[in-house]
């Protein structure tokens, strides 16, 4: 993420711009928390079948870290890097990677998630992978 770069000094690469970025791509409100209403973030995609219900609920559960984090300054990067909210944000978007990992089985799709950087847990691959798919390896 350009936002995390100490050096950028441009105002489009913040924490706001991935924050919209997000949301842009889940066509929804970020304020809806109820899943099952009509602008609920993501529903277009499972509807048109761009995803499934397991890709639904790890983009849910981001969703929801993500609409809990309240920063005071939202340009104040040093500020939200040591924030609790986004500290959870990290977790839960680090373990829906690594759970992508495990369900998907397109090239690009998997490509596209190795450009990441997920923290130390998500490193923890084959532990996490049997919640995804019911294993216990």
């Amino acid at each position: 993420m350009t936002w995390l770069d100490p050096e950028m000094q441009n105002p489009h690469f913040t924490y706001v711009e991935f924050v919209e970025c997000f949301y842009d791509i889940g066509a929804g409100d970020w304020r809806v928390l109820e899943r099952a209403a009509p602008d609920a973030p993501f529903s277009w995609l499972l509807g048109a079948g761009r995803i499934n219900e397991a890709e639904h609920n790890l983009l849910w559960r981001v969703h929801l870290a993500l609409s809990a984090d309240e920063q005071p300054d939202d340009y104040d990067h040093e500020a939200i890097l040591s924030s609790p909210s986004w500290l959870e944000v990290v977790r839960v978007a680090s373990e829906a990677v690594a759970l992508l990992r495990c369900a998907l089985t397109d090239p690009e799709e998997l490509s596209a998630l190795e450009n990441t950087s997920p923290n130390a847990a998500a490193k923890r691959w084959p532990q996490i992978c049997s919640v995804f798919d019911g294993s216990s390896g």
